[in-house]
């Protein structure tokens, strides 16, 4: 689902789920439950946090900086 096609959505609930690697986030609206998906069209985050000089880059994208440059990279907080 993207919420940009939604229109004017006020959800009852948002539900964030954190475990061991991964992220998600749901909310409730109109008795039905909605995932939110990242920029990967995942409904699951990784919890891989990067660095870089421009921005904080968070997810999928992270893990990929990771490999280059891990010492810019937090993960395993919980």
């Amino acid at each position: 689902m993207n919420i940009i096609d939604e229109i004017a959505i006020v959800p009852d609930k948002v539900q964030m789920v954190f475990n061991k690697n991964y992220f998600s986030v749901s909310f409730y609206a109109n008795g039905k439950e909605h995932k939110l998906n990242d920029a990967d069209g995942s409904n699951k985050t990784p919890i891989y946090i990067a660095f870089t000089e421009e921005e904080p880059i968070i997810g999928k994208c992270a893990t990929e900086i990771f490999n280059e440059k891990p010492n810019f990279v937090v993960f395993g907080m919980f």
